[in-house]
């Protein structure tokens, strides 16, 4: 079976909530995470909170704070936007487009 999906701006559509819920739980069901850092579940989310919820950017003079999505350059949406493409995929979800 072929299956195919269209992807519209990846990185600046995936919602951060989702992100990190599948994150929680990628985490939350790893065993042996204790056995790799100190750090708890609870810490490396905090660390994660911050690091998509301090997006900010300049457009004319202006700073904004990107309040919906991943922010363009940053490293750190590439991998939770494929990590939620590819677990979205594997749950079957469908979003329908117009």
């Amino acid at each position: 079976m072929f299956i195919s999906h269209d992807v519209v701006s990846l990185f600046t559509n995936t919602p951060i909530n989702l992100a990190l819920q599948f994150i929680r739980e990628l985490l939350e069901g790893d065993t042996k995470l204790h056995t790799r850092t100190r750090l708890t579940v609870e810490d490396i989310m905090d660390l994660f909170k911050f690091i998509v919820t301090t997006a900010y950017f300049s457009f004319r003079g202006v700073i904004y704070q990107q309040k919906f999505g991943a922010a363009m350059g940053s490293p750190f949406p590439l991998f939770y936007s494929q990590f939620i493409y590819g677990m979205v995929g594997e749950a079957g979800y469908c979003h329908g487009t117009s």
